[in-house]
């Protein structure tokens, strides 16, 4: 069996992308099979975005990248930003870019990485390490858990009621109001009132960087435990 460590997901359809500590994945068929995508030497998939346009952006400790023609030929974005190292990277539907720094908060760019500016600065020295959009709420997990906002970033809140750890690697929208997060300890929480309350359960004894939701699963991206499969939400 071969051992991966899986850092970030994102979907588009059925397709989707695994950012690898070192690499990246695509599946076109929810996730039962896999192929490489090349990204720049030594390049992290610490962060993986789709905007609308289909400019794909992948992040780490090499800085942000993107591509326009589906990871064929690559660009260095990273100027403008106070840390080359990232966490997490995301893509609004108004091409709106996030991006999370490591211990340098959250920042994003209107103009798809020519410049940046800070998005919430009570997470100045915090590790952003996912950013996800539902319709105009920003849900984001970070080192010192999640922050909401309901007003696409104009006004941020703290939403931690229930959490056993702050150390959050992700977050996901599972349907309306219906969310799932994850960080240390193999730890998964989910929350049916929108992060108002967290319930924890247990996905795997390994660091679980990610969840993802399929028409039939919950998949778990982990540390050295590869891509963990629930059937029963986690439970």
């Amino acid at each position: 069996q071969v051992r991966v460590t899986v850092r970030r997901f994102f979907t588009r359809g059925s397709q989707i992308y695994a950012g690898l500590q070192n690499g990246l994945l695509l599946s076109s068929d929810n996730g039962n099979t896999w192929i490489d995508i090349p990204v720049p030497s030594g390049q992290n998939g610490f962060g993986v975005a789709l905007n609308a346009s289909g400019h794909l952006f992948i992040g780490g400790w090499e800085g942000v990248h993107r591509s326009t023609n589906g990871g064929r030929d690559w660009t260095d974005i990273t100027a403008g930003l106070p840390e080359k190292r990232l966490m997490s990277l995301a893509s609004s539907s108004a091409d709106v870019l996030y991006a999370g720094l490591y211990r340098r908060g959250l920042y994003r760019s209107t103009d798809q990485g020519g410049t940046w500016t800070e998005a919430d600065p009570s997470l100045t020295g915090a590790n952003v390490n996912r950013i996800v959009f539902e319709g105009s709420k920003i849900y984001v997990a970070s080192s010192d858990g999640v922050r909401v906002s309901t007003d696409n970033g104009a006004t941020w809140e703290t939403r931690n009621s229930g959490l056993t750890t702050l150390n959050l690697e992700c977050i996901v929208v599972l349907s309306a109001g219906s969310l799932a997060a994850a960080g240390s300890g193999g730890a998964v929480f989910t929350s049916s009132n929108d992060g108002a309350q967290w319930t924890k359960s247990t996905a795997s004894t390994a660091l679980v960087y990610d969840v993802i939701k399929t028409p039939s699963a919950l998949l778990a991206g982990t540390h050295w435990d590869g891509i963990r499969r629930s059937e029963d939400g986690a439970a």
